[in-house]
């Protein structure tokens, strides 16, 4: 009976791609409506799901016998929320920069639950860190864009894989005293793990990504923290091998001087 900002933020988006849809096959009747809802349910999304006093979407509402929004968050729906523009500019990135942080990555949700087993409470997930790092990156922050970036490019190097998950302080990948030591299922080569990390480079920090028409698009976020300590000794970095209508293509980036202060 309750209501998910993360499932609700999906049907904005099939709303989106239906009106899109519609429009490209000439039928502005259909378009109309589902742009109507499309409309209707952002603004449903931003205006019950918004708490103002902490500045983040709420993870649920609960049942119609008590329809208020839980104080309880989750990184994947505010992440989404962000990249599917579920509110104004202000809201998106004041969610992003009130997201709670800790050392190894973005908690999968927060607060954590008690006595309960480490697989989303008290986790961090490579996938969810790195749709933060890409909503991190929509809305400028380069702080937690830096974070959640550290946080893949850890884990996968202390593992020598791409793991589904971590104890979210420790950075266990396993269980070593206890139920609550360590995440109590987990998986190496983990496949939204390594898409995750190869979205992080491809469409966060080079920025590749389509338009509507079909054309390559590139909006790198690199940030200066990155060019002190990623990049350290590089003018330039390059993605090649990319195919782009039978050629292969090479996107070379200039890096910013290394003294800036930090941000983008």
């Amino acid at each position: 009976m309750s209501q998910a900002l993360s499932t609700n933020v999906l049907h904005l988006a099939a709303l989106d791609l239906l009106a899109s849809l519609a429009t490209d096959k000439g039928e502005g009747d259909l378009a109309t409506k589902y742009a109507g809802w499309r409309d209707a349910l952002r603004q449903q999304v931003d205006q019950r799901f918004w708490l103002e006093d902490e500045q983040q979407y709420a993870s649920f509402l609960t049942t119609t016998l008590d329809p208020a929004p839980v104080r309880r968050f989750d990184a994947l729906g505010t992440a989404l929320a962000v990249l599917l523009a579920a509110g104004p500019d202000s809201h998106l990135s004041a969610a992003v920069a009130h997201y709670p942080l800790v050392v190894n990555g973005v908690p999968v949700l927060w607060p954590q639950q008690k006595e309960t087993p480490i697989y989303h409470n008290r986790a961090m997930w490579p996938f969810v860190n790195a749709y933060f790092a890409k909503a991190a990156a929509r809305v400028g922050n380069a702080a937690v864009l830096d974070h959640a970036v550290d946080a893949l490019i850890r884990g996968a190097a202390l593992n020598l894989s791409h793991m589904e998950n971590f104890e979210m302080v420790s950075g266990a990948a396993k269980l070593d005293d206890g139920v609550y030591s360590g995440p109590v299922v987990n998986s190496h080569r983990q496949l939204w793990s390594v898409a995750g990390y190869l979205a992080m480079v491809h469409d966060v920090v080079f920025g590749c990504r389509f338009n509507d028409a079909g054309q390559w698009l590139v909006a790198p976020a690199v940030t200066r923290r990155m060019r002190r300590t990623l990049f350290a000794n590089a003018d330039t970095i390059a993605l090649g091998g990319l195919d782009w209508r039978g050629k292969k293509l090479t996107i070379v980036l200039k890096m910013p001087a290394p003294n800036q202060a930090d941000g983008l």
